[in-house]
């Protein structure tokens, strides 16, 4: 079974979890036009590796908490 990953970069650390932001492009097909998205997601880093505005590659995990599935590679 393949495993979802995402490459983002940290923005806030508090213990063994970190805040990841994705940033994707969207096309609007009506106006051909490109228009980035971003999402937060909450990460664990349980060797405490990720330092804030490192680029990392997270990929799914079993739920850890309640808003935490998710761990870095």
């Amino acid at each position: 079974m393949p495993t979802k990953k995402l490459i983002g970069k940290v923005v806030a650390k508090s213990g063994p979890t970190v805040t990841v932001v994705v940033k994707r492009n969207v096309m609007i097909k009506k106006y051909h036009k490109l228009i980035s998205r971003t999402k937060k997601f909450l990460v664990h880093d349980d060797k405490g590796q990720a330092k804030l505005a490192d680029s990392v590659e997270i990929v799914e995990a079993r739920p850890i908490s309640k808003k935490k599935s998710w761990r870095i590679k």
